[in-house]
C-alpha cells in the first residue's frame, strides 16, 4: 500500500521549499488566493494593454514541453509540426520528456532555471501551478482575444478559472470515453442496447459465455475491454461507467457547500463490489491492467470482444473502418449512460498554460489562438496534413472509393486498418467550431456514430469538479492519488479483498492526508 509513497513525499517536499522561496515564480499570500505571480507579471508582460492582437510573431521561438504521448496518436508529427510553422510563423522548440513520470520532469525544469514558454498540463497540476505562481494570467488576454466572440459556449472558459482568473486556456472541452457495442453481437445474442444495469450485465455475460462472434464456440471471448481500470486523473472513474456509476472518487464540493472525499463515501465501496464481481466473472478484459488504447482497438477489432469504452466522437470512425477493413460488421451502438449511472462525467482537458519565466506571453498567447481561429490554422490542428493525414484527391482507401474532391481520411499509421480521424481537436468539442474551412460540419466526414456518440455523451455529461490548490494539497494529492490508483490496482489482481478496500483507505495514513486537505478546503 506504500509503495511509490516516499517518492511521492519528496517531491511533495521539494515543492513546498518552491513555495517558500526555492526556485522562480514564487507567489506572494494575495497571489496564492488567484492572483498574479510576483514575477513576469502586469505591465512588464503588456497585461495592461489588453491588445491581444498587437504584436506579430515575428518568427519568435516558443518552446512547450508536453508529455511525450501527447502527439502519440499523429504519425510523422514532424510535418505537422512543420506546416503549423509555416501558418503561424513561429517555430516551436518541441520538449517531450520520454516516460511515464511526465510530472517529475516538469518538477526538476521548474527548480532550475530554464523554464519552458508553455506547459501542457492535467487538471490537477494546472490547479497546482496556478497556486504555485508558475503559470502566467492570461484573463485579460482573453478577454480581448480575437476568438472569444466565437467560442460556442463562455461557461466552459468561466470553469478553466479558479479565483476568477485563466491561467490556462483548452481548445477543446466536454469530452470522455462511452461504451461503444458491436450491434451484430446483440443480434446473435437476441438483446436489445442495455438501459440498466442489470440489462449490461445480461448484454456481458451473453458476450462472455455464449456465441456472440458466431464461430461455433461458446465461451472463447469476453465483454468489455477498456484502457484500464482506473483514470490517472479526474474523473478516474470513467474507463469503466456503468460498473463506477454514481461513484466520484475524489474530492468535491456538495451542495451543503462542504468538500468531501468521494472515495470514503458508500457510492464508491458499492462501486468496488460491482468491479470485483465483473472481473471474477471474466466480463471484463483479463489484461485490462496492462492495456492502451491502441491494444483494446486491436482486441475489438480481431472480435475478441463486443464492447470497447473510448473517447466519444471521432474515434467512432477509428472503430467503424477497423472493423470494416476485418471484414465485420461496423454498426456500432453508443450506450446512453445506465439507468443507475445518469450520466457521464467530462474527463478534464488539458490545459495549455504560459509560464510566468516567458519573456514575451502576450505572442505566445497569440500562438494559442491558432488552436481556436475557426480557419485553416484551426483545421490543421483538427484534421492534420493535407496527403499525409487526409486528402481530396480521388482514390481508395482500404476497399471504399473517393470522388476528386470528396475529402476523406489516409491511412492511419498508428493503427493498423484504419483512417486517420483526427489530429488533436475532435471538432465535435472545439472551444470554436470551425467555420471556414475544407470540411466545417464534422458529420459529414466523421460519420452518423461519431456524431451520435458525441451528442449522446453531450446531452448527458455532468462537469467534473475542478478543485482549488492548498498548500496542503501541494504536499498530499499526489501521495493520495497514487494510494488510490494502488489498492484498485490490487482489488483486480487479488491483493486485497472487496470488504477491505474501503477500509485501507479510509482508517490508514490516506485518511489522515485527506482529512488535512479537507480541513484546509473547508477552512478549518
Amino acid at each position: 500500500m506504500i509503495k511509490g509513497w516516499i517518492r511521492l513525499l519528496a517531491a511533495a517536499a521539494a515543492a513546498m521549499l518552491f513555495l517558500t522561496g526555492c526556485g522562480r515564480g514564487i507567489i506572494s499570500d494575495e497571489a496564492g488566493q488567484g492572483g498574479q505571480a510576483t514575477e513576469g507579471s502586469g505591465e512588464e508582460n503588456g497585461e495592461e494593454s489588453g491588445e491581444e492582437g498587437s504584436t506579430d510573431p515575428d518568427s519568435l521561438q516558443i518552446s512547450v514541453m508536453v508529455d511525450d504521448a501527447f502527439f502519440s496518436d499523429i504519425h510523422e508529427k514532424e510535418s505537422f509540426l512543420k506546416q503549423l510553422e509555416e501558418m503561424t510563423g513561429y517555430s516551436i522548440e518541441l520538449i517531450e520528456p520520454e516516460g511515464s513520470s511526465y510530472y517529475d520532469e516538469v518538477e526538476q525544469t521548474l527548480n532550475g532555471s530554464d523554464w519552458p514558454d508553455i506547459l501542457l498540463l492535467d487538471s490537477s497540476h494546472y490547479a497546482q501551478y496556478a497556486f504555485r505562481g508558475v503559470l502566467w494570467d492570461m484573463t485579460k488576454s482573453y478577454n480581448h482575444s480575437f476568438w472569444k466572440s466565437n467560442v460556442q459556449d463562455q461557461e466552459i472558459v468561466e470553469s478553466f478559472k479558479i479565483h476568477g482568473k485563466l491561467y490556462g486556456i483548452a481548445p477543446d472541452y466536454g469530452n470522455g470515453y462511452i461504451t461503444y457495442v458491436k450491434k451484430a453481437w446483440l443480434e446473435r445474442c437476441g438483446l436489445e442496447v442495455p438501459r440498466d444495469f442489470q440489462e449490461f450485465l445480461t448484454m456481458c455475460d451473453a458476450f462472455t459465455n455464449g456465441d456472440p462472434d458466431g464461430n461455433g464456440i461458446e465461451g472463447d471471448t469476453f465483454a468489455l475491454t477498456a484502457p484500464g481500470v482506473w483514470q490517472d486523473d479526474a474523473p478516474y472513474t470513467g474507463y469503466l461507467p456503468e460498473i463506477f456509476q454514481d461513484a466520484y472518487p475524489g474530492f468535491y464540493q456538495g451542495e451543503d457547500g462542504l468538500w468531501r472525499d468521494g472515495f470514503t463515501e458508500e457510492a464508491m465501496e458499492t462501486a468496488v463490489w460491482r468491479l470485483v464481481g465483473t472481473y471474477k466473472a471474466g466480463y471484463l478484459d483479463p489484461e485490462i491492467l496492462d492495456n492502451d488504447i491502441n491494444s483494446c482497438y486491436q482486441k475489438f477489432r480481431d472480435d475478441r470482444c463486443g464492447a470497447i469504452t473510448g473517447w466519444s466522437g471521432a474515434f467512432a470512425l477509428e472503430l467503424q473502418v477497423g472493423l470494416e477493413t476485418a471484414g465485420l460488421s461496423d454498426e456500432l451502438a453508443a450506450l446512453t449512460p445506465v439507468w443507475e449511472e445518469g450520466t457521464y462525467r467530462i474527463q478534464q482537458p488539458y490545459w495549455w498554460c504560459i509560464t510566468t519565466a516567458c519573456e514575451e506571453p502576450e505572442k505566445v498567447f497569440h500562438f494559442l489562438g491558432s488552436m481556436m481561429d475557426g480557419s485553416d490554422e484551426e483545421f490543421l490542428w483538427t484534421y492534420g496534413v493535407e496527403g499525409l493525414h487526409w486528402s481530396m484527391e480521388d482514390g481508395t482507401i482500404y476497399g471504399k472509393s473517393y470522388e476528386k474532391g470528396e475529402f476523406h481520411g489516409l491511412r492511419n499509421r498508428q493503427r493498423t486498418g484504419t483512417v486517420f480521424a483526427k489530429a488533436y481537436l475532435d471538432p465535435f468539442f472545439a472551444l470554436v467550431p470551425l467555420t471556414s474551412s475544407t470540411v466545417s460540419d464534422p458529420s459529414v466526414y466523421l460519420g452518423e456514430t461519431a456524431s451520435v456518440s458525441a451528442r449522446t455523451f453531450r446531452e448527458n455529461r455532468i462537469q467534473t469538479p475542478l478543485v482549488p490548490y492548498t498548500e496542503e494539497m501541494v504536499a498530499y494529492y499526489d501521495a493520495l492519488e497514487e494510494l488510490k490508483k494502488e489498492i484498485i490496482t490490487d482489488l483486480i489482481k487479488g491483493n486485497l479483498i472487496a470488504r477491505d478496500a474501503i477500509k485501507a483507505y479510509s482508517s490508514g495514513q490516506g485518511a489522515k492526508w485527506s482529512q488535512i486537505i479537507l480541513d484546509a478546503l473547508n477552512g478549518q
